[in-house]
């Protein structure tokens, strides 16, 4: 945490490449807005190059390069990849009679997320962490951080099983049987319990640590902007002090309720009442939140350089690794 602070004197690097060749941009002006999430959809990029020559924007255009990888942080401070992914799009225009553009449009893991199928058998008693580990095989991924409860825990079959069908529509299934989430973060399968963070030093979230206005309390979490840093990945714990966040008002619009205390409306549809019991994502005592949607928003000639983050509150009692009861108002599958 000593380097949290040291955040100036940007650092940046754009690469794109194929399987035989790579080409550094990084002397150019872009822009890029990086979403990344855990909702177990691919995170995505759009990028933004300056006056690409005509050369270099027709090989773009004509796939010669498949893939771009973003790094960004500082000098001396946190620096590192916040986006490796494939090209889907690309698109070239003009933003003035002096300035043209290039838009790329990528995704991390796509191909693994859309097209993977698994397809075998596991036998009796085979656990949960042997299930993620075929279908990450199957997804050409490594297996990154999953849970200790849920690695540890057996959760075995009582029968075999035989499988075939899309690998993200098994995860999908282990994670709501498991009250987790899963998704693509960096190359690497994770699989993270609800009540759960991965195992590293939490961010300390400040003014005089790159906190930018006021966090705030909303029904998809506590909202905040912070100067950009590449260490803010999903489920990366930060601590934000209870006291600069502003909470949303305690009327009957906005409660703490779960959604299974959302009772039936006039005609009978929750649905229809779901809006006077609109759930919050509530304010951790002690001030620790894990992230689960990090964009990451820089240009490289301007001013934006920020991190905007959408933060789970974890009960006190978690130790890093650990499992334990969800917080108030946590939902029993992912979203």
């Amino acid at each position: 945490m000593s380097d949290q602070g040291q955040l100036y004197l940007r650092k940046w690097n754009v690469t794109i490449a194929s399987a035989t060749a790579g080409l550094d941009l990084s002397e150019l002006h872009i822009k890029f807005k990086i979403n990344q999430s855990d909702l177990q959809t691919p995170n995505n990029a759009r990028i933004r190059i300056y006056n690409l020559s005509q050369d270099r924007s027709s090989q773009l255009l004509g796939k010669e390069f498949d893939r771009v990888v973003v790094s960004a942080g500082y000098v001396n401070g946190p620096y590192g990849v916040i986006f490796d992914g494939q090209i889907k799009q690309t698109l070239r225009g003009k933003e003035s009679q002096i300035d043209t553009f290039l838009d790329i449009y990528a995704a991390e893991g796509d191909e693994a997320y859309n097209y993977s199928i698994s397809a075998g058998s596991l036998a009796a008693g085979s656990t949960l962490k042997q299930r993620i580990d075929a279908y990450a095989k199957s997804m050409g991924l490594e297996v990154g951080y999953i849970s200790i409860g849920l690695a540890v825990n057996p959760s075995a079959l009582a029968r075999g099983a035989v499988f075939f069908g899309l690998s993200k529509n098994y995860l999908r299934q282990e994670a709501i049987a498991n009250n987790a989430r899963w998704s693509i973060q960096n190359g690497k399968l994770v699989f993270i319990s609800n009540s759960d963070y991965i195992q590293a030093e939490p961010i300390v979230l400040s003014p005089a640590s790159g906190l930018i206005g006021i966090p705030t309390q909303t029904q998809a979490g506590i909202s905040a902007k912070a100067l950009l840093n590449p260490n803010f990945t999903i489920g990366q714990p930060v601590k934000i002090d209870s006291t600069l966040i502003n909470a949303a008002p305690t009327d009957s619009f906005f409660t703490l309720r779960s959604p299974t205390q959302i009772q039936p409306g006039p005609n009978g549809s929750a649905k229809d009442n779901a809006l006077a019991f609109t759930t919050l994502s509530p304010i951790a005592g002690a001030g620790l939140y894990r992230v689960v949607v990090s964009e990451y928003e820089g240009d490289t000639r301007g001013n934006d350089w920020y991190s905007d983050l959408i933060c789970f509150a974890i009960s006190p009692d978690v130790t890093p690794g650990s499992a334990v009861s969800s917080w108030p108002g946590a939902t029993t599958s992912p979203p």
